[in-house]
């Protein structure tokens, strides 16, 4: 359910980085989410909905603190942890999507130490961590979000990236960077050269 007091800015926003991690290839049709804080509410993808292709209905805005039980069963499985990010770290803006480079990586690493240029530039080391539960957990949640006050990435194990910034753009070039740092090491460890 769309809140009538969301302009078309903000989905427009949402709409361009949605298309983009689509047509990078770093989600599946209905996978990811995306959020922002907007005061002391956050404006989420719906469950289900398809990034690449997103209607202004398919974003949710709950309050951070006051339980909102209503649209909050709407907003996407991951607001646990996107909630628990805003209110750990000094993120404005969260990307979670399934980067297929950084997910191969978090079977056979501990961390994506970055070698080329702009990896270490942006991102140095990126961390990889575990869960029992890797998705939409109090775990989950709790390990993002405390991993991600001193790093601008995280990676999940068998599940996939959280990236924070200051905008959805800044989310995103970390998003990004990530991944070509990952797909670099990983054409490396197939040439032997790693």
């Amino acid at each position: 359910m769309r809140q009538k007091t969301l302009d078309d800015k903000i989905f427009k926003e949402f709409e361009l980085i949605g298309k983009d991690l689509s047509n990078r290839g770093l989600i599946s049709s209905h996978a990811g989410n995306i959020s922002i804080r907007s005061d002391e509410n956050i404006i989420i993808t719906r469950s289900g909905s398809m990034l690449g292709w997103l209607n202004p209905e398919d974003l949710v805005m709950f309050n951070i603190e006051n339980s909102d039980p209503e649209n909050e069963k709407c907003a996407s499985t991951e607001s646990i942890v996107h909630k628990e990010i805003f209110k750990s770290t000094d993120a404005k803006a969260i990307i979670h999507s399934h980067n297929p480079f950084c997910t191969i990586l978090s079977f056979i690493l501990e961390e994506i130490k970055c070698i080329d240029l702009e990896g270490k530039l942006f991102l140095e080391n990126i961390p990889i961590i575990e869960c029992k539960n890797p998705t939409a957990s109090p775990e989950l949640a709790k390990k993002v979000s405390q991993t991600l006050i001193d790093n601008p990435v995280v990676v999940v194990k068998s599940h996939g990236v959280f990236a924070k910034g200051m905008a959805l753009t800044d989310a995103l070039k970390n998003i990004t960077a990530a991944e070509q740092s990952a797909e670099i090491i990983y054409r490396l460890i197939l040439l032997g050269k790693h």
